[in-house]
């Protein structure tokens, strides 16, 4: 249907200016862009972390996205290079280029005040655990909560 079709080009628009953002920040992604609904970040050349720890720091945020191996990954299937985003979700919700812009400046400035914590046994950097910025982190969900006030899943739901 035409409803279906503007929706599914509004999905890749908004992957884009996803990406546009990211790129802006100087953050690798596998294909340097996306001409569909997925992208792929490099954390480890872009903030030095795993993928299993940007996961878990986006997650602590409230971001829901995945760790996922890039090519030639030399972390390995389970804690991985990327991370994996799309955009389905939010274009669901009505968000456009302009959310999808500030949601990757939140992206970044999280990941930025993400670290690896110490490994206990070795001594040297975890390769799973992390310690963000208390201050960053909570300014983060409260972005990422204002936001999703504006764009509730369930409309008919919402009461005043």
């Amino acid at each position: 249907t035409p409803a279906f079709k503007n929706y599914a080009q509004q999905i890749v628009k908004n992957c884009r200016a996803l990406a546009e953002e990211l790129l802006a920040h100087d953050v690798p992604l596998t294909t340097n862009g996306t001409d569909n609904h997925l992208l792929v970040m490099n954390v480890t050349d872009g903030f030095g972390l795993t993928g299993r720890q940007a996961e878990q720091a986006l997650r602590e945020a409230r971001f829901t996205m995945n760790r996922n191996a890039i090519p030639f990954d030399t972390n390995g299937p389970w804690y991985t290079s990327g991370v994996r985003m799309g955009t389905a979700a939010l274009t669901t919700l009505g968000m456009k280029e302009g959310e999808m812009r500030q949601i990757g400046a939140w992206i970044v400035n999280l990941l930025k005040a993400t670290k690896a914590q110490k490994d206990e046994k070795t001594g040297g950097p975890s390769r799973a655990k992390v310690h963000i910025d208390p201050a960053v982190l909570e300014k983060t969900r409260e972005h990422v909560a204002d936001l999703l006030k504006h764009f509730p899943l369930y409309p008919e739901l919402v009461i005043d």
